[in-house]
């Protein structure tokens, strides 16, 4: 309730206790080793870190058993390369923090795991009968976390996980990236969008996307 959610920040604010209160907890989709969750009341040093989008926009019109064992597959690929996972109804965010990674420049693996999921995604559509329309995107900002349980409560800083969303929104199947991302990769090729929400991914000097989908279709069988 909104009054819950008040005192939980006024507590947070005047107390020197820590407080941790999550959101309501949800039926989870898939398996994570390295779930991060929402918290309505955190305290702690902000963090800057890259994250990563995966949204279904017709989830609504796929079968939940049709996605899941493609979701499972993103979310081990992306926490195979240190990434934690927080699960929303029809998307993934994937948290690449400093701190679990050991660089304080992720804006290029960020983009080699978002053009794998795309890949991942592609192929899906080539598989079942019912194809996902899908929007990835990247972007960088700040959080606030703290480990709690073995799960990674955070609270997003100054509208990241707004940004990256309204990003993803204006990606049609490609990856999209920020501003703030862009500038900060090396040998990766962009365009502007058309809506002029953030560039579009075009290509990477560095990334045999082609390989990585052969390879992942003889080691993968849905």
């Amino acid at each position: 309730s909104v009054s819950r959610k008040y005192s939980a920040y006024k507590a947070s604010k005047y107390n020197t206790k820590e407080i941790f209160i999550p959101q309501a907890k949800k039926q989870e989709f898939i398996h994570s080793e390295n779930r991060a969750e929402m918290s309505v009341s955190i305290k702690g040093e902000t963090t800057p870190l890259t994250g990563v989008c995966v949204k279904i926009k017709n989830m609504n019109e796929i079968p939940k058993e049709n996605i899941k064992e493609t979701f499972q597959k993103i979310v081990d690929i992306a926490e195979n390369n240190k990434a934690c996972t927080y699960e929303g109804h029809d998307s993934l965010v994937f948290l690449l923090l400093p701190a679990k990674t050991k660089t304080m420049h992720n804006e290029n693996n960020a983009i080699k795991l978002a053009n794998k999921f795309s890949d991942i995604l592609d192929y899906h559509n080539k598989v079942f009968k019912n194809k996902v329309s899908f929007g990835i995107s990247v972007e960088n900002g700040e959080i606030i976390a703290k480990k709690h349980e073995g799960v990674l409560a955070f609270a997003s800083m100054k509208n990241f996980l707004v940004n990256l969303k309204k990003l993803t929104s204006s990606s049609n199947g490609e990856v999209v990236v920020s501003e703030n991302v862009r500038k900060n990769t090396s040998g990766v090729k962009t365009e502007k969008t058309p809506s002029g929400e953030g560039h579009k991914v075009t290509g990477t000097a560095s990334e045999k996307t082609n390989k990585f989908l052969d390879d992942f279709k003889r080691r993968n069988r849905f």
